[in-house]
């Protein structure tokens, strides 16, 4: 007697919601690089973390590494502390 193969899951197709996720992600991008234009830098990572965002989410924004925005914020804690 052979053995039978295992069939494979068909393919889910994404249904019409899934799709609005990733357009409200650039929309929030938008909305970001607009919110911190002509800031500097460190000043545009403090606004940002502020508002909730983490650095991964800041890093493109600002055309930076999400290492680099941790440091820039964690500067700018130790600046307003002295």
């Amino acid at each position: 007697m052979a053995t039978r193969k295992a069939r494979r899951p068909k393919k889910v197709k994404p249904k019409n919601g899934q799709g609005t996720s990733k357009k409200l992600g650039i929309a929030e991008k938008l909305l970001a690089m607009n919110f911190v234009k002509g800031l500097q830098p460190t000043e545009a990572a403090v606004r940002l973390s502020a508002i909730g965002l983490k650095p991964s989410e800041i890093a493109p924004i600002l055309g930076k590494t999400a290492n680099a925005i941790t440091i820039l914020l964690s500067r700018a804690r130790q600046a307003r502390s002295r």
